[in-house]
C-alpha cells in the first residue's frame, strides 16, 4: 500500500500552524480580534479599490489595504505562518491596473468645468493627491504614479499661456517635481521606441533648456 506523502505533509503542516495559532491566542486573547479587524479593513479596502471612481478615495484605500495586509502578514509570520505573503504585491497590482481608469474619470470631470482656472485648480488637486500617495522608490507603483502625474502636468502646461505669466512667477516646490516627472515619462517612451538611453537623456535635457530659454528663465 502506497501513501500520498504530499497529502500527509500538508496535513502535518496544517496541524503545525493550528497549534501555533492556538498558542498565540492563549498568550494573547486579543490576537484573533486583531486578525479579524485587519482582515475586514483589507477586504473592504480592496472592494472599494475595485469599484471607486474617486481618486482621493482610491489612493486612501490603497494605503489602508497595504497597511492592513502588512499587519496581517506580520502577525502570521510571528507564529510561523506565511499564508499572507504576496498579498501586498497583489494589492499593488490592483492599484496599478485601476489607476489609469480612475485618473481618466477625474480628468473627465475636470474637463467638464467651464473655466480654464477651474480646470487648472482641479488638475493641481489631482497632482497633490498623487503626490501624497504611498509608494516605494523605484517600484512599479511609483512608475505608475509618475506616469499619471506626467499626464496631468502636460495638461497644466498646455493650459498655460506663458506670454501672460509674470517673469518672476514662483511655482514653489512642485516645479522640480513637474520637471522630474516629465523627464521620467519622456525617457521611458524614448527607450521603448528604441532610442539609446544616453541619446534620449541628451535630447530631453536640451528640450528642457530650450523651454526655459523661451520663457526667459536663467
Amino acid at each position: 500500500m502506497f501513501f500520498d506523502s504530499k497529502k500527509r505533509q500538508e496535513k502535518r503542516e496544517a496541524k503545525r500552524k493550528e497549534r501555533l495559532y492556538q498558542e498565540a491566542v492563549k498568550k494573547d486573547p486579543l490576537f484573533q480580534d486583531r486578525l479579524n479587524r485587519n482582515h475586514e479593513i483589507m477586504m473592504d479596502s480592496i472592494r472599494i479599490l475595485n469599484d471607486t471612481r474617486n481618486l482621493v478615495t482610491f489612493t486612501g484605500r490603497y494605503s489602508d489595504a497595504k497597511s492592513a495586509a502588512f499587519r496581517l502578514e506580520t502577525a502570521f509570520l510571528q507564529i510561523g505562518d506565511d499564508c499572507c505573503q504576496g498579498i501586498q504585491d497583489e494589492i499593488d497590482t490592483l492599484f496599478i491596473e485601476r489607476l489609469p481608469a480612475v485618473l481618466d474619470l477625474e480628468l473627465a470631470q475636470a474637463d467638464a468645468l467651464k473655466t480654464l482656472s477651474g480646470k487648472r485648480k482641479r488638475w493641481n488637486g489631482i497632482v497633490q493627491t498623487l503626490e501624497k500617495c504611498e509608494r516605494v522608490s523605484g517600484s512599479a507603483v511609483e512608475d505608475a504614479i509618475t506616469e499619471a502625474e506626467a499626464k496631468v502636468f502636460l495638461l497644466l502646461e498646455e493650459g498655460t499661456d506663458w506670454s501672460k505669466e509674470p517673469v518672476d512667477i514662483d511655482f514653489g516646490p512642485s516645479e522640480a517635481v513637474v520637471v522630474e516627472s516629465l523627464k521620467k515619462a519622456a525617457l521611458k517612451t524614448a527607450i521603448e521606441r528604441g532610442i539609446p538611453e544616453d541619446q534620449a537623456r541628451d535630447i530631453i535635457e536640451k528640450t528642457i533648456r530650450n523651454k526655459k530659454a523661451a520663457r526667459g528663465d536663467p
